[in-house]
């Protein structure tokens, strides 16, 4: 579709992974070190204080997108570039919001968004276990989205809290824990907390247990969810 608009309309196109996109990408402290081949130059160990390949192909289209809009007839300035990455951030997706333990908020509100951030998670951090406090709204395929949770996390996510935003569209956090019950989810590792504020308490609480100091707690499956984790945590203003 956004081709033959483009062609319909005159507008020059580019192809990430043709003519622009990530060369390479390792896991460095805070995000990643990503090397970018752009339309018109080479930009080598940018750091993207960012986790997940998603975000080193967001910068690439990031880099692509100014060079077109300068002509693409030069490279831009490299240290330019790096001041400018360093400085970005991403609130709610994948968002360290507190240590000891670690608490990661998602916004992540669909099945692709969950594997993706899982994919993120697995390669960004070193958990022994995570607790995931999940929240979905009515709109959303709570059941895919739980599946995907389940399959993508695996054994690393421990235990999970259902609970709901303040949205008046938010699932019932009951309605979620008895759909995990059914999707095969171990009735021994599930909680509800209706009130968010509860459910953090639990799993803050079940994941230092056994004075585990490398487990981490996960806020995931809606943007009111994650919004609403903000406010309480601090971090609305961020």
């Amino acid at each position: 579709m956004l081709l033959e608009k483009a062609k319909e309309t005159n507008v020059p196109f580019r192809f990430e992974g043709v003519e622009f996109g990530v060369e390479s990408r390792t896991v460095a402290v805070g995000g990643q070190m990503v090397t970018i081949r752009g339309i018109a130059g080479r930009y080598e160990d940018l750091l993207v204080p960012l986790h997940g390949a998603h975000q080193a192909e967001n910068a690439a289209v990031a880099i692509a997108a100014l060079e077109a809009f300068f002509g693409a007839e030069k490279a831009l300035d490299a240290e330019v570039v790096q001041e400018a990455f360093a400085s970005v951030t991403s609130p709610g997706r994948l968002e360290v919001v507190r240590t000891a333990p670690t608490i990661i908020v998602d916004a992540a509100h669909n099945p692709e968004g969950i594997r993706v951030s899982a994919e993120a998670i697995h390669e960004a951090f070193s958990f022994t276990k995570l607790v995931v406090v999940v929240g979905v709204l009515r709109e959303k395929d709570a059941e895919e989205i739980l599946r995907q949770l389940k399959e993508s996390l695996g054994d690393l996510a421990a235990e999970y809290c259902f609970t709901q935003s303040n949205s008046p569209r938010a699932v019932p956090a009951e309605d979620l824990a008895e759909l995990a019950v059914e999707l095969g989810f171990g009735e021994d590792n599930l909680h509800v907390a209706e009130k968010l504020d509860d459910a953090l308490e639990w799993a803050v609480e079940r994941a230092e247990s056994n004075d585990d100091l490398a487990g981490g707690v996960l806020v995931t499956g809606s943007i009111t969810l994650v919004a609403d984790a903000r406010i309480l945590l601090g971090k609305a203003d961020a």
